[in-house]
């Protein structure tokens, strides 16, 4: 049976790419930079045409429109890059999963994929996987090593796995400027895009997907209390779900162990979707990592530089471990999802 693997991971990095100042200046409000520095935490955020924020209701196929036009901006950055690094080798596209978080299965977003890659979705299948939050990228590995295990790929043929996310056009449908505000200092308004290459071949080293298994716990809420003091936002995970995540996330993590036939001591690398600094310092304290680990290190990074870019956010961080080399020749990683609800996944990987 062929190995299918995570070969190449291609994220959007185009403009406008704006510093917490300059979030300030696009949106006149002189609070901006406290919230942002002080409660967030984040070096820097990509912030997606913040000048049409304003405080009024759009219709609904207005913000389909500008919600398309921020897709059709990212997904073409990200297919500009592919198509320059693969113009001359001629591979063949099984598959295209879109990740999308909006919850919005339109066929646009599917269409504009198509064009952009000059595909023909009657013979191509193109996936579509929304609502999923911030496992979005997490849950189409797991798709694709599903869709694999009975079908696998041939030398020189993909599955493409994008993820896009415009959660600042998102968060103003509907919602007064006031409420914005707070909710752009205080959650998702990183917009974020990134590509994932999941190939057969013995050409390039990559991680190979090994198995999965995800686990559902309803009786625990994710969510990010917000309150405003009149100078400030007090932001962060609640301490009850704090306390309450540690002992799931790890049996989370044993029986994704288990399901695989590994051991804990196996895993050489902890790969988890930042969400946010305390999710990474949480995974950090469940597995017994020590202080300046690799995989903790990693994943702060791209929390702090990046913002949470929703569902793509996985992929810009395993692009991390990519760029740094932080993966060996044999390395068994554990791949962890977080989403809300909560659900937690794990994905084994051999790096090879």
């Amino acid at each position: 049976m062929r190995h299918t693997k995570v070969t190449e991971i291609y994220t959007y990095e185009g403009d406008p790419h704006c510093s917490s100042q300059d979030a300030m200046q696009r949106l006149g409000q002189e609070s901006m930079e406290h919230l942002f520095v002080t409660v967030t935490q984040y070096k820097q955020r990509r912030l997606f045409a913040l000048e049409q924020v304003r405080d009024e209701r759009m219709g609904d196929q207005e913000y389909l429109t500008l919600l398309s036009n921020a897709f059709r901006t990212m997904a073409t950055a990200l297919v500009d890059q592919y198509r320059a690094d693969e113009a001359n080798a001629k591979r063949q596209i099984r598959s295209v999963t879109l990740i999308n978080s909006q919850g919005i299965p339109q066929p646009t977003f599917s269409n504009i994929l198509a064009e952009l890659l000059q595909l023909d979705q009657n013979t191509v299948p193109f996936f579509h996987i929304t609502g999923v939050n911030c496992a979005g990228s997490f849950h189409a590995l797991q798709h694709i090593y599903n869709l694999r295990k009975d079908a696998p790929l041939e030398e020189g043929e993909r599955d493409l796995v994008f993820a896009v996310e415009v959660p600042s056009i998102t968060l103003r449908r509907g919602r007064s400027f006031a409420e914005l505000l707070y909710l752009i200092s205080d959650a998702v308004i990183s917009d974020g895009a990134a590509l994932a290459v999941v190939e057969s071949t013995r050409e390039r080293k990559g991680l190979q997907l090994l198995g999965h298994l995800s686990l559902t716990f309803p009786k625990f809420a994710h969510y990010l209390p917000s309150k405003f003091d009149g100078e400030q936002i007090q932001y962060g995970l609640h301490p009850e779900f704090v306390d309450n995540l540690s002992p799931v996330l790890r049996l989370a993590v044993d029986r994704g162990i288990e399901h695989v036939g590994l051991t804990k001591e196996q895993i050489n690398r902890w790969v988890v979707h930042p969400g946010g600094i305390t999710v990474v310092q949480c995974l950090k304290n469940t597995m017994g990592l020590p202080d300046g680990d690799l995989d903790v290190e990693i994943g702060l990074d791209t929390i702090r530089s990046q913002g949470n870019t929703m569902s793509s956010l996985f992929l810009y961080n395993l692009k991390n471990y990519f760029n740094r080399g932080a993966f060996k020749e044999g390395d068994l990683a554990m791949l962890v999802g977080i989403a809300p609800g909560v659900e937690i996944g794990t994905l084994a990987a051999r790096y090879q």
